[in-house]
């Protein structure tokens, strides 16, 4: 990771390919539902990239405050315990986000 000359951190070589063309948009929170969507959207983001397998393995997600927080299981979009994992569909996610 970079910091550029306002402090802000942007994507380098160090994470890839999958980070190679940052997009970024704005989007005005509308609901609580859609706040929901977003912030599921966010931590599903590193699975969707083929970082991770599962959010959890994202170290450096808020994800895991989520779950101390009680707002996530643990396995939440997990695939790599069971088969009975919360494992959601990333184009609904998307969908619902925006993208």
């Amino acid at each position: 990771m970079e910091k550029n000359s306002q402090g802000v951190i942007r994507a380098s070589r160090i994470a890839g390919a999958a980070f190679g063309n940052v997009v970024f948009w704005e989007h005005a929170i509308r609901s609580d539902d859609d706040l929901i969507n977003h912030v599921d959207y966010i931590h599903y983001n590193p699975v969707k990239h083929g970082l991770v397998k599962c959010p959890h393995d994202w170290r450096y997600s808020s994800f895991h405050r989520y779950v101390a927080e009680g707002v996530y299981p643990q396995d939440w979009a997990c695939a790599c315990k069971s088969d009975k994992a919360h494992v959601p569909k990333y184009d609904e996610i998307a969908r619902r986000a925006g993208e």
